[in-house]
């Protein structure tokens, strides 16, 4: 999402996230999570997980079924629809 958030944000919101980077601070989170939000970064790498967890379910596919390749295809739910 900061990627995301660097090149659709205006200049001051990427000041701050290269701010943060650059000094490991968290003095201005609440304006950088604004930031991530406003320009659609979190919605942005979702789709971008979805499309990825697709494409590993469709290699799986070539697979045999096997209880390793069951743990692989849970994996790519795992990775979408935890919660932190």
């Amino acid at each position: 999402p900061l990627l995301h958030a660097l090149e659709h944000s205006s200049v001051n919101e990427k000041e701050l996230i290269q701010q943060a980077i650059l000094q490991g601070s968290l003095d201005h989170l609440a304006d950088i999570q604004s930031a991530i939000k406003t320009c659609g970064a979190i919605e942005y790498v979702y789709q971008k997980a979805l499309f990825h967890a697709q494409q590993a379910k469709k290699a799986l596919a070539a697979l045999a079924d096997t209880p390793f390749k069951e743990a692989l295809a849970t994996l790519t739910e795992v990775a979408i629809y935890r919660t932190l």
